[in-house]
């Protein structure tokens, strides 16, 4: 099963008694900082959960059908997500 933002940020309601429009702001901005700390380069760890880094990495050459050329040298930056081996037991 596939849980959305909204199906979590109802979960949560429901089991806090927080109203849904607190609990989206929350999960919004704890998502943001998230981003924004992954962005800059630092890894961000959640204990009994996972962590969040930054992974780059440069490809040395990539075919694109629409130029003739190759691109060479071309970065690639992307979010890599770990669970923590407590994860799930």
């Amino acid at each position: 099963m596939t849980f959305t933002k909204k199906d979590i940020v109802t979960i949560v309601s429901d089991k806090t008694g927080v109203p849904k429009a607190t609990v989206s702001l929350i999960f919004d901005e704890i998502i943001k900082y998230i981003k924004d700390m992954v962005k800059l380069g630092d890894t961000v760890a959640i204990r009994g959960f996972g962590k969040f880094e930054k992974k780059e990495k440069i490809i040395k050459e990539i075919k694109v059908p629409s130029i003739k050329e190759p691109l060479k040298n071309v970065k690639s930056i992307k979010c890599r997500f770990t669970t923590f081996k407590t994860f799930f037991k």
